[in-house]
C-alpha cells in the first residue's frame, strides 16, 4: 500500500526569462562524491507506537520516466537495481506502479541505458527508553520544573559541566540551545504551552562583530533578541554594554562562556554595543533567541575584516582569454564586518587592450533587492597621463527612500558577494597575446 508520494525535479539550466543576467551552472558534477540532490523535511508523528521502528523512504515508479538521470548530451539513465533500506535487492517486477525499478516494457525507448543503483533510505524513531523526557533536562522524571531551568541555566554558566546536554525543551531538534532556555522559563511561568512545537529557525539574521582594538563586542539585527549564548576562545573578563541586561560567564578550560539575558525577560537585546571584554580572545560562536524560544541565525565577523577583489579572469593559468571575444569580470566583496549600504568603484585598465562593453548588477542585488546600480565609462576628471587609459565607475545603492520598498537585507549571510559584473571585448591586436591585462581598483563604501 501506498501512503504518501512527492515527485522532485531539478535541472542544470532553466529558462533564463526570470533573470536580470543569463547564467550557466558552472559545473554538471561536483569535484567530491557523494553530493546532495535534495533535501527532505518530515515531521515525525508523535504516535508512541512507533517508538523504535523504521519508517522506509523508497523510490517509486509510476511510470517509465520516473526516476532518471539525464546526461548533458541528452541521454537517458535508468534503474539497473533498487537496493532496499535493509539491504535486500528488490526483485523486478514486469507491470507498474512498483517499488521495483523500471520494468522491460520501459527499454522501448532510445537513448536510454540501465545502469543506476537506488538505495531506498528511511528514518529511524528512538526508543522510549534512549529518548530524554522533553522539558526534563535534570533527568528526574518530572518535567518543566523550576529545577530544569536552573539546571540548563547552570549549562550555560559552566557552573557544573563544560560539554555534555541532551536536553531540547523547545523540540526544534537542537538540544542545549540557548533558545531552549528562554522556551522552558516562559513554560514554566505559564507565558507558553509545552505541547507546542516551535519553528526550527527565526526568519532574520544577528550579526556580531569584534573589535580586537577597542575590545568591544557589538549587535546588529532588524529585530530584538532575548537571549544570547556566546563562546570565546581565552580568558577575559566581560562587561555588559546593553543598559539594564547583565551578562554572566565563566572559564571553561581555554574557552570563555557567557550568557546574556534579563532574567525576567523584560527587556530584550538590541542593535548597538554589547559586550566589553579584556584580556586577548576570539569570538568563536553566538547563539541568540526570541522571546518564543526560536532560534535566530547568528553571523560573526571581525571589524577589521573588509575585502574587495576583482576576479583574474583568466590569464595568469595558462588558461588564457581569447582575442576577439568577450571576457566578463565580476567584483566580489570578499570579507566584510559591516552591512553595506552601497558602494561606488572606479575601475582603471588598459584601454588599447580592451573595450569596454557593459556592466551588470552583481547577485547580491537580486539576494538583498538592493535598490539602485549604475556604470560610467570614460575619463574621470581632470586625470593626467599617470592614470590608465580606460576607466569605469560602478555604483549601487541599496536603500533610496523610496517609499514601502526596502531591502531586504544589508549584507548576504555568505560571502564571497558578487557586487557588479563587468563585460570586455578583448582587442584582436596579435602583440597582446599571452599577456595578462591589469585593472586597477578604487573603491569606497557607505
Amino acid at each position: 500500500m501506498i501512503f504518501s508520494g512527492s515527485r522532485y525535479v531539478g535541472m542544470s539550466i532553466g529558462g533564463t526569462w526570470f533573470k536580470k543576467k543569463p547564467k550557466t551552472p558552472n559545473c554538471f558534477i561536483p569535484d567530491s562524491l557523494p553530493a546532495s540532490l535534495a533535501s527532505l523535511h518530515f515531521l515525525v508523528s508523535n504516535d508512541r507506537t512507533l517508538a523504535g521502528q523504521y519508517l522506509p523512504i523508497r523510490f517509486f515508479w509510476i511510470d517509465c520516466l520516473d526516476n532518471r538521470l539525464a546526461y548533458v548530451n541528452g541521454k537517458s539513465y535508468m534503474s539497473k537495481q533498487v537496493v532496499d533500506y535493509d539491504g535486500t535487492i528488490l526483485p523486478p517486477t514486469d507491470t507498474l506502479p512498483t517499488y521495483s525499478g523500471a520494468p522491460v516494457v520501459c527499454d522501448r525507448g532510445r537513448g536510454t541505458e540501465r545502469i543506476i543503483d537506488f538505495y531506498d533510505g528511511g528514518i529511524g524513531i528512538e526508543c522510549p527508553d534512549t529518548t530524554q523526557i522533553r522539558g526534563d533536562c535534570n533527568n528526574n522524571g518530572r518535567p518543566w520544573e523550576i529545577a530544569d531551568a536552573v539546571w540548563l541555566t547552570n549549562y550555560f554558566s559552566g557552573r557544573f559541566n563544560c560539554d555534555d546536554c541532551d536536553c531540547d525543551p523547545n523540540g526544534d531538534g537542537y538540544p542545549c540551545h540557548i533558545a531552549d532556555l528562554i522556551y522552558i522559563i516562559r513554560v514554566i511561568v505559564g507565558e507558553l504551552n509545552p505541547d507546542e512545537l516551535v519553528d526550527t529557525v527565526a526568519n532574520y539574521t544577528a550579526h556580531f562583530v569584534q573589535d580586537t582594538v577597542g575590545q568591544t563586542i557589538s549587535i546588529t539585527t532588524p529585530d530584538a533578541v532575548a537571549a544570547l549564548y556566546l563562546i570565546m576562545r581565552g580568558n577575559v573578563t566581560l562587561e555588559s554594554l546593553q543598559p539594564g541586561v547583565p551578562v554572566s560567564y565563566t572559564h571553561c578550560g581555554e574557552f570563555t562562556k557567557a550568557i546574556i539575558y534579563r532574567d525576567h525577560l523584560g527587556l530584550q537585546i538590541t542593535s548597538g554595543p554589547l559586550l566589553k571584554y579584556t584580556g586577548i580572545g576570539v569570538l568563536e560562536e553566538v547563539q541568540a533567541a526570541t522571546m518564543e524560544g526560536i532560534m535566530v541565525p547568528t553571523v560573526i565577523r571581525q571589524a577589521s575584516d573588509l575585502r574587495v577583489r576583482i576576479e583574474m579572469e583568466a590569464g595568469q593559468d595558462g588558461s588564457g582569454a581569447f582575442q576577439g571575444q568577450f571576457a566578463e569580470v565580476d567584483i566580489l566583496l570578499e570579507r566584510s564586518a559591516y552591512e553595506l549600504g552601497g558602494f561606488n568603484v572606479l575601475i582603471g585598465y588598459d584601454a588599447t587592450a580592451l573595450a569596454f562593453y557593459e556592466a551588470f548588477e552583481g547577485d547580491i542585488f537580486a539576494e538583498c533587492d538592493w535598490e539602485y546600480f549604475t556604470y560610467r565609462y570614460g575619463p574621470d576628471g581632470n586625470c593626467d597621463t599617470n592614470c590608465p587609459s580606460g576607466f569605469v565607475r560602478v555604483v549601487g545603492i541599496a536603500e533610496t527612500n523610496n517609499g514601502p520598498y526596502h531591502p531586504s537585507c544589508f549584507l548576504p549571510d555568505s560571502l564571497p558577494a558578487q557586487l557588479a559584473m563587468m563585460k570586455f571585448l578583448i582587442s584582436n591586436d596579435r602583440t597582446l597575446e599571452c599577456q595578462f591585462v591589469h585593472y586597477v581598483l578604487r573603491v569606497t563604501f557607505a
